[in-house]
């Protein structure tokens, strides 16, 4: 059993993720109408709660990553999972609120906005920063990419069959009964698993017995410090194209109901969301098994080219949606299975580039520079919709976003990759 506990990591892993991960990060959407209605709320305000929770939860990634190495694995997931399952419980009590006399806008706002910073300083500790850390403990250089993709369809997994429970949920109870509801699973489901099943690997574990001093002497200390990656022109360039990139995918992930619903109508727009979106949820399932071969075999410049080009087709398709709803295969389909982008992707990039040794505070400021970008990138399409009432600019916006960070991001891998970090001994 311990010669192979390595794939009871990988399951258990794919099931924090499959539950207590996607009840965070992708049930939110779907909460969204119904607060709107409920609390009297705008989507504008929603749009400043999300720039505001990620903003303040992002800033925290570059310390929670300093926990990595010095605090067991598994207090870190625990704690990460009790968070992130308490935050969306907490999201209860904003949406028992609803706009009066003396409960103004800005109150409501504020119980979702601590709320979401729990959440996610939750969901960052045992997924955004500890999975795949946890990964690069107990799997080797050359099989840790494909386990990390495995592990991040659990995320895909778990949204096939959430997404259709939740709305069901939706039309029978409450919003904060169902925050309420998911936000205990959350916890106990997630507490579960870590207790259980998640710990740093013993030496007699790691996957080969004759690699073992080589892991630890050579791969576990290898790398270049935070403070030297951040004096680098070219990481500081990096992480700017990473959140540029972020701009286009915040806008790929949420406009695409409300962009249906402008273009086809309401009744027909939800079919099509709910036809293209399991089609979409299928992409990303393979999308992240696929993508962790992908970095495995061909490397991080070749497999972000890769990534570059499904992200156009994916933008291509939005753009010719008006000439008929099947384009819409093309975003689900393409931005489907271009999910490893920016669920293993960072990942990838701070370890293949600058060592295992330091990537979890590395990883952290890409996930700042990443949650910067996403939020703002939502606030420009939606003001740019606004300013024209009309989403053609919006995605236009959004193609300029993808060209110029994926240019300048694959342009600076490459340029990393010659000074060779990840194999300086310190």
């Amino acid at each position: 059993m311990q010669k192979n506990y390595k794939y009871i990591i990988v399951i258990s892993a794919l099931l924090l993720q499959a539950t207590t991960f996607c009840i965070a990060a992708n049930l939110q959407p779907l909460f969204m109408p119904h607060i709107i209605t409920t609390t009297g709320i705008t989507t504008l305000n929603i749009s400043i709660v999300m720039l505001i929770t990620s903003m303040v939860s992002a800033s925290l990634q570059p310390f929670l990553g300093k926990l990595f190495g010095k605090i067991p694995t598994k207090i870190i997931f625990v704690v990460g999972a009790i968070l992130s399952g308490f935050g969306f419980f907490f999201s209860s009590f904003g949406g028992m609120m609803q706009i009066s006399e003396t409960v103004s806008s800005s109150k409501i706002m504020g119980m979702f906005i601590l709320s979401g910073i729990i959440m996610q300083i939750g969901t960052v500790l045992f997924s955004g920063l500890g999975i795949p850390y946890l990964i690069a403990e107990w799997f080797t250089p050359k099989h840790k990419a494909t386990a990390l993709g495995i592990v991040f369809t659990g995320g895909s997994i778990g949204n096939m069959f959430m997404q259709p429970f939740v709305s069901n949920l939706l039309m029978k109870e409450s919003v904060s009964s169902s925050y309420q509801l998911l936000g205990i699973s959350s916890i106990l489901i997630g507490f579960l698993i870590t207790m259980i099943f998640i710990r740093d690997p013993k030496k007699k574990e790691i996957e080969n017995k004759i690699i073992i001093e080589e892991k630890k002497d050579e791969e576990m200390n290898l790398g270049v410090d935070l403070k030297f990656v951040l004096n680098t022109k070219e990481f500081k360039l990096l992480a700017i194209s990473f959140g540029i990139i972020a701009m286009s995918i915040s806008a790929l992930s949420i406009q695409y109901a409300n962009y249906f619903n402008y273009t086809f109508g309401a009744q027909r727009g939800a079919v099509i969301s709910g036809t293209f979106g399991s089609i979409f949820a299928i992409s990303c399932l393979i999308g992240n098994f696929g993508g962790g071969f992908l970095f495995s075999y061909l490397g991080l410049k070749r497999t972000m080219i890769i990534s570059f080009i499904l992200q156009l087709l994916a933008i291509t398709g939005m753009l010719l949606l008006p000439v008929n709803s099947i384009f819409a295969g093309m975003w689900a389909v393409f931005y489907g299975l271009n999910v490893f982008s920016y669920m293993s992707g960072p990942s990838m990039i701070a370890q293949n580039l600058y060592g295992l040794k330091y990537s979890s505070k590395i990883l952290g400021v890409l996930g700042l520079v990443f949650a910067v970008g996403f939020s703002i990138g939502n606030l420009i399409f939606s003001a740019i919709y606004n300013a024209t009432e009309t989403f053609e600019l919006s995605w236009i916006s959004v193609l300029i976003y993808i060209i110029i960070g994926f240019v300048m991001l694959i342009t600076m891998i490459g340029k990393i990759e010659k000074k060779k970090y990840h194999q300086i001994k310190s």
